[in-house]
């Protein structure tokens, strides 16, 4: 899946338990991950979050158990609790700083 360059916002429990979603390409122009958006998205195994991403809610990719890693940019000033909790299978959460 492929979101158009005009989110600036992923809204609460936008794709929560979305199981067949494995794969999303999120806009340069996002900024924010809502509260449960990825929650339960148990096939999602590819996600790559945009360099001018500020913000990531509670338990935004809690419950992802095909994600094995993932990087979180410079720009992220606010994680909120739990944004990977559950998620079996992560091996790697790369900080950039």
């Amino acid at each position: 899946m492929i979101l158009p360059d005009s989110v600036i916002q992923i809204n609460k429990n936008a794709f929560n338990r979305c199981r067949q979603l494995k794969k999303i390409v999120l806009p340069d122009s996002l900024r924010y991950i809502d509260d449960g958006a990825f929650h339960g998205c148990t096939q999602l195994k590819d996600i790559i979050l945009p360099e001018r991403l500020y913000a990531i809610g509670e338990y935004a990719f809690s419950g992802c158990n095909s994600l094995e890693s993932i990087t979180i940019p410079e720009r992220v000033k606010y994680t909120n609790e739990g944004f990977l909790a559950n998620c079996a299978n992560l091996k790697t959460v790369i900080m950039k700083s």
